[in-house]
């Protein structure tokens, strides 16, 4: 199912994009409020760059544009081979937190991933 607000949707293409990560697909999450993303990734460093590039994104978005930023952002990272890399439900709590530099990525990654 598709989000219901397409500049959001396009917004977080858009960080991916700048972080030269193109492969991905988006659609509403678990929730009506929720958006869902799912990315592919090559390594630890393309991990840390989607970490990186979602969270960003979605700070700077709830600080602009609150009223239209999603309640939560479901992350799901899969490896080349179709295996999953890392599940993250983000807050916007959570992504001020990286995107602040308050935490490092790898901690961050080790304090939220849910497995």
């Amino acid at each position: 199912t598709e989000y219901p607000d397409k500049q959001v949707e396009r917004t977080f293409e858009e960080g991916l994009e700048r972080y030269h990560l193109y492969l991905y697909r988006t659609s509403l999450g678990t929730e009506p409020r929720y958006l869902f993303i799912e990315v592919r990734v090559n390594g630890q460093a393309e991990v840390i760059k989607a970490l990186q590039a979602i969270t960003s994104t979605y700070h700077v978005l709830n600080e602009s544009a609150p009223d239209r930023a999603p309640e939560r952002v479901e992350l799901q990272m899969l490896n080349e081979g179709g295996k999953e890399a890392g599940l993250f439900r983000l807050a916007p709590a959570d992504a001020a937190e990286l995107a602040t530099a308050k935490t490092t990525a790898e901690e961050f990654f080790i304090r939220k991933v849910i497995f």
